[in-house]
């Protein structure tokens, strides 16, 4: 099977499971406990859910990504170093929940707050760790086994929380989630870890000064690029939350849209998590990159696309359709949000082109400043736009990295600059807002001028040649024999 098909494949699979489960996750339980508990619980929720991701770095220090590249590149570094790694992995569990604690105490969480990011940076660590044995089954190009862990955890949690939401007649409690989250990794960090373990059949175990030294100096550069791009991520809920009289509020409002980011996110993550081990084996071994460049390219943008027009035509109807509660500003803060997602789709995929080739240095820096901008932008923003600041405050930090490691790939020769595609892709783009605004006129279901804008849009990306035949074809085959 050819690297484009067989990668083809493995996007279909992950996306298949994932469609099935996540999305259900998302507007089914998610939503509903959002719902349940109100804008005011769920926001200081969600300020500790991002609160706890701020020093996710530290539970890693780029271990991951560093394996995965090694073990994509070598399969024996899996048997030399997993029991090594795992272990270092647990002590640096125990300094990260020591220094997010204590910043936590010091910036006044208290009570049922500290309670609940206590148990936050549990699932944080063992989100981290069920990451790490993940990273060695993709590594070894088992993507079919990696399609299935990276479901199995949601599962889990999608059948605990189902139960105490419809199964009880008690109101469900925002604790309960943190809880439910908390026993579905610890089940399904357990069975991966055994299938990884049993993936690299005579483990070895000794842990040296020297190796742990060479270990940090080869991943800390990983680490620093996490820990940029978790910051700008994640900081916008906790200042909402820290910096406004009313931020547990605005911190739930800002949700309402950041919810559908992060779901579209989850989707783009489970896209690189494949293309990075693959690209850093064929750069590895000096393969060409370009066609599986401009496959992902086409894969990735049409339905960024399509989310970028969506996020402003539509966006009255989809929050009102999901949320008892909105607010006034979550309509624009979702506009933002959605606009975001084309540029996180540029950092995510000219960044992965980047890091798989070593380029760390350059990806510290454009994260580095995208992390500033982010910072910046919301301590003047937040005070008199709050969520809508917020929101706006993601749009310029996505898009200062995703252009960055875009004009950074074509400036070191990765890639071409892709002008036919852009020149394809601008009109379309044109094309449909034209069409969408134009249907808007009809006095029809949301539902009905959704699809019918969807279908259009797609008809538009076909007659414009961004698909291009041979991908179809392969496209069809690779289902089919699948």
């Amino acid at each position: 099977m050819s690297t484009n098909r067989r990668f083809l494949f493995d996007v279909l699979l992950l996306l298949f499971l994932n469609l099935l489960v996540k999305p259900f996750w998302i507007f089914g339980i998610d939503r509903t406990v959002q719902n349940e508990v109100g804008s005011e619980n769920y926001g200081l929720y969600f300020a500790l859910f991002n609160f706890s991701y701020l020093f996710n770095s530290l539970l890693d220090l780029g271990i991951t990504n560093y394996n995965n590249r090694s073990v994509a590149r070598e399969a024996d570094f899996l048997k030399d170093n997993l029991t090594k790694l795992t272990g270092i992995k647990i002590g640096l569990g125990g300094l990260y929940l020591i220094v997010t604690l204590s910043v936590g105490w010091f910036l006044g969480y208290d009570g049922t707050e500290f309670q609940l990011l206590f148990f936050l940076t549990i699932n944080q660590f063992l989100t981290s760790l069920l990451l790490f044995f993940r990273s060695n089954i993709s590594g070894l190009q088992r993507f079919t086994w990696d399609s299935i862990a990276s479901v199995f955890d949601r599962l889990l949690l999608i059948g605990i929380c189902a139960y105490l939401i419809w199964g009880i007649d008690d109101r469900f409690q925002i604790e309960w989630l943190v809880y439910s989250q908390t026993a579905s990794l610890l089940i399904a960090t357990i069975l991966i870890g055994v299938i990884a373990h049993s993936m690299g059949s005579g483990l070895s175990f000794s842990l040296s000064r020297d190796y742990v030294i060479t270990l940090l100096k080869n991943s800390l550069p990983f680490a620093f690029i996490i820990l940029f791009m978790s910051m700008y991520s994640r900081l916008d809920a906790i200042m909402l939350e820290r910096l406004l009289s009313d931020g547990k509020f605005y911190s739930g409002v800002y949700a309402h849209g950041y919810r559908i980011l992060d779901m579209l996110n989850n989707f783009t993550f489970l896209f690189t998590a494949i293309l990075f081990p693959l690209l850093s084996r064929m750069l590895f071994q000096k393969e060409p990159i370009l066609d599986l460049i401009q496959l992902s390219i086409r894969l990735l943008f049409i339905p960024a696309g399509f989310v970028l027009l969506g996020g402003w035509f539509f966006r009255e109807d989809i929050i009102h359709m999901l949320y008892s509660d909105p607010d006034a500003q979550s309509f624009t803060a979702f506009s933002w949000l959605m606009t975001s997602w084309l540029f996180l789709v540029m950092a995510s995929l000219f960044g992965t082109v980047l890091t798989a080739a070593g380029e760390l240095k350059a990806m510290m820096v454009i994260t580095g400043i995208s992390f500033v901008l982010n910072f910046v932008f919301n301590l003047f923003a937040i005070p008199d736009y709050q969520a809508e600041g917020a929101a706006l405050a993601t749009l310029i930090a996505q898009a200062s990295c995703g252009l960055g490691t875009f004009i950074y790939c074509v400036y070191k020769g990765y890639i071409p600059h892709f002008g036919k595609l852009w020149i394809r892709f601008i009109p379309v783009m044109l094309a449909a807002y034209i069409l969408i605004d134009t249907l808007e006129v009809w006095t029809v279901p949301f539902w009905m001028l959704f699809g019918t804008s969807l279908v259009g849009y797609l008809l538009l990306v076909l007659f414009s040649g961004i698909l291009s035949k041979s991908l179809l074809l392969e496209a069809r085959r690779v289902i089919w024999k699948s």
